[in-house]
């Protein structure tokens, strides 16, 4: 099992951290994806701005490629419980691409191999 931990928010993070993972899963790794920091909100809510815009007209969405290559391969999402309690955010305001919520910890112990983005 091949851990990814995404803490940023920034669309171009989001995109290199998402094609990052689908390449993980079309090598046939499992992967754990765990979500913290600045990037809770981005599975949290919309996003705007010109870059984001831009990138999505040409096809560079990161929910997208993750909603694909879950289908395709091994792959569980969680968000960071810590962060979430911070944001004031609930598991109901989660896109549904998301598998749970976990603590940094239990993501830690439950990977071998991990990777921060």
């Amino acid at each position: 099992m091949v851990g990814v931990i995404i803490k940023s928010d920034d669309y171009q993070d989001l995109y290199v951290a998402s094609s990052l993972v689908a390449s993980l899963v079309l090598r046939g790794d499992d992967v754990d994806v765990f979500i913290t920091g600045r990037a809770v909100s981005a599975f949290a809510t919309g996003r705007a701005s010109n870059v984001v815009e831009a990138m999505k007209s040409h096809g560079m969405d990161y929910m997208d490629i993750l909603r694909q290559v879950k289908d395709i391969g091994k792959l569980r999402i969680r968000i960071c419980t810590g962060m979430m309690e911070v944001l004031g955010l609930s598991e109901s305001s989660l896109d549904p691409l998301i598998d749970g919520v976990s603590t940094f910890t239990d993501f830690v112990m439950n990977n071998d191999n991990i990777i921060v983005t």
